[in-house]
């Protein structure tokens, strides 16, 4: 049988969930900053080699800026699927595993717990396309 854990271990098993939540909230910002640099060099890219008209010698002249353009598409794509299928899940994910400990946590607390639920709560965007976008 299993031993119920002490309101101090529920506290620290909290926090930890906390930090994991900060953990990957903090790699959603970097993937995010990683992705504006790469896409300020590939428009640079662009810019630069349509003023220079450069283009491939594969035998039919394909411009450069072409093809960045279609290397920007890919990068594009490979990092919102990162950013929303991979990182934001995980988010999600430790989000709704606060969210019982907080009940808890609030149920034997004089402040209520519950920053992961309002967080949770005011998340959700509704961008237009169907249905609010939480993950």
């Amino acid at each position: 049988m299993a031993r119920r854990l002490t309101d101090n271990e529920v506290i620290e098993v909290w926090k930890t969930l906390v930090d994991v939540q900060l953990h990957f909230s903090q790699m959603e910002m970097t993937t995010r900053n990683i992705f504006v640099t790469i896409v300020i060099a590939i428009i640079a890219g662009v810019g630069f080699s349509i003023s220079e008209g450069i283009s491939l010698g594969l035998g039919i002249g394909v411009s450069a800026g072409s093809i960045l353009s279609l290397i920007g598409v890919f990068v594009t794509w490979l990092f919102y699927f990162i950013d929303r299928y991979w990182y934001h899940r995980f988010l999600v994910g430790t989000g709704e595993a606060c969210g019982p400990l907080e009940m808890y946590l609030s149920s034997v607390s004089p402040a209520p717990v519950d920053l992961g639920m309002k967080i949770g709560a005011r998340s959700p965007v509704n961008v237009g396309c169907g249905s609010p976008y939480a993950g």
